[in-house]
């Protein structure tokens, strides 16, 4: 549990200083990173149809 809040508190810590220093860079990755997996599942679900 104690390593769950630490990777969570550094991930925290990341963010906040990335959205500090170039906050579109900090903004787009997720979006991108979501347009991703989207589409990864898309596919999968059009190959499950066939």
């Amino acid at each position: 549990m104690f390593a769950l809040c630490v990777v969570f508190g550094f991930g925290a810590a990341v963010g906040a200083f990335v959205t500090k220093t170039i906050p579109y860079l900090a903004l787009g990755l997720p979006v991108v990173a979501l347009l991703i997996v989207l589409l990864c599942r898309e596919v999968t679900s059009r190959e499950l149809i066939r």
